[in-house]
């Protein structure tokens, strides 16, 4: 625990984020949420917390059963610490202490935390409390006592409390707290979601909106609004070019894609985005300038085989620190977490990052995708790095890809597109550079291929008869001429 008036980090991860650097010492707070919210666990975690830092607890039920059943309930928590029970944590009931009064109520919760000496109280279950008082004015008067008397006993009181957070009755109530986090609880389709806000915090800013947490065996974690948080890496803006290392793609951007830029890479199932993604987040990785490859489809086994086939040095690069695999499961979706993750990763030494599939987040945003990712987009600018987004498309329709008026287009400083094509009674893979927002490109088609000697794209001279010329039928697009090709030669960055 820090000084007197200070902040202290409540041990919770993502919650001190939210309230802007932790809880003031001495405060109420009020955690109000529905029944299975989890309003016990998040205050417990709080407290034992605080008790591992050096502080004493005190927990205060209001249930007129012993202590085994809340016990039992918090034991298989990480935070949780049976050794501390009866020496730097007292536990103790009140209902055969708190009377029908208001004085009698008063009295006895000041006294009983003056004599615990504990600096971090949790009462479970205020509800009860406010029961037994039957009053509105009379609960409010009861926190207002209590509230007074907790600068002078040195507590910080953590009130866990049943209700709706904008119920109007349950609200008034709540005047003298200093803090009211609420927790949501509820039904999304067949799937439970959690939600916490912080509705109230004197004295200090606090990150607006609901914010999604999880309660697992290390406890709660909460993963702030993407939209709502300041960036946390700040790096000078990089230049230069970051190749793929494949010649003729290189020529076909200009010398590689420019540093600290976005990149679309639209694909059909099948055409080698996740190689050629994993081809350019390897190109170049060493410790001094690293990579990081988020994948939702892709395990680490499954890349590591891709990456024998194409001869790339991804076991070394693991080794090293130079690049980093982040996997994630696609099943319940939460972006917040997806943003965390991947921001959690970024170093000073990043450079590359690949999001492998970013069409997965998309259908789960909904009405944030605009706003989500811009403020993706703002994190990786920022942090200095240059990133890929895989994207999905249908196989066989072209090589048109528009993504004016939509939210995709705030990540498209630049759109490679690979597509299926049927020629010569075979398939063959096709790309195409569909934008640059700040370079000259050659916009020609050229065939992709993906064997044995790694990722080649073809100069046109190399590619098997018919082949453009199917795919620029199919899309509309050009294919080069052997004698005006690379008629202009690309110009100095714009």
């Amino acid at each position: 625990m820090s000084t007197p008036g200070a902040s202290w980090a409540t041990g919770v991860p993502g919650l001190d984020l939210l309230l802007g650097g932790g809880l003031d010492r001495n405060a109420l707070v009020t955690i109000v949420g529905p029944p299975g919210a989890g309003k016990t666990v998040l205050a417990s975690h709080m407290l034992f917390h605080a008790v591992q830092q050096g502080a004493r607890g005190l927990i205060l039920t209001v249930y007129a059963e012993d202590h085994s059943k809340l016990l039992a309930h918090l034991r298989p928590f990480a935070f949780f610490n049976e050794a501390a029970l009866g020496d730097t944590v007292t536990l103790v009931s009140l209902p055969s202490l708190l009377g029908q009064s208001l004085d009698t109520a008063i009295s006895a919760i000041t006294t009983t935390m003056r004599e615990s000496e504990a600096q971090v109280v949790m009462l479970d279950g205020f509800q009860g409390v406010a029961d037994q008082l039957g009053d509105v004015l009379l609960v409010r008067r009861l926190l207002a006592a209590v509230a007074t008397q907790l600068s002078y006993l040195n507590v910080t009181l953590l009130l866990t409390l049943t209700g709706t957070l904008r119920d109007e009755q349950l609200m008034n109530g709540m005047t003298s707290a200093d803090v009211v986090l609420g927790l949501h609880y509820h039904l999304e389709g067949i799937w439970h979601r959690r939600r916490l806000e912080v509705l109230k915090q004197r004295g200090r800013g606090q990150l607006p909106g609901a914010h999604s947490y999880t309660i697992t065996r290390t406890g709660v974690t909460i993963t702030p609004q993407l939209e709502v948080r300041a960036p946390q890496l700040v790096q000078p803006r990089p230049t230069g070019r970051l190749a793929f290392q494949v010649a003729e793609l290189d020529q076909l951007l200009g010398g590689g894609l420019i540093a600290g830029t976005t990149t679309l890479v639209v694909g059909a199932p099948g055409t080698g985005k996740t190689m050629l993604g994993l081809h350019w987040a390897l190109a170049a990785a060493e410790p001094t300038g690293t990579s990081i490859f988020l994948s939702f489809d892709e395990r680490l086994p499954e890349l590591q085989l891709k990456a024998d086939f194409l001869g790339l040095p991804l076991a070394p690069a693991l080794e090293t620190g130079a690049f980093t695999l982040l996997q994630l499961n696609p099943v319940q979706l939460n972006p917040d977490e997806v943003a965390e993750r991947v921001l959690a990763a970024l170093t000073p030494t990043t450079r590359r990052v690949v999001i492998d599939n970013a069409g997965l987040i998309v259908k789960v945003l909904g009405a944030r995708t605009g706003d989500y990712l811009a403020a993706l987009m703002h994190h990786l600018y920022t942090a200095g790095v240059t990133t890929l987004f895989l994207v999905e498309i249908r196989a066989f329709a072209g090589l048109q890809f528009d993504v004016t008026d939509t939210p995709l287009s705030i990540l498209a400083d630049n759109v490679i597109i690979l597509q299926q094509v049927l020629a010569q009674r075979a398939v063959h893979r096709v790309l195409a550079v569909l934008k640059m927002r700040f370079s000259w490109f050659e916009p020609t088609l050229r065939e992709l291929l993906i064997d044995a000697q790694g990722v080649r794209v073809l100069p046109p001279a190399q590619s098997a008869p018919g082949v453009l010329e199917a795919a620029a039928d199919a899309s509309g697009m050009t294919a080069p001429l052997e004698d005006n090709l690379r008629e202009h030669e690309p110009d100095a960055e714009l």
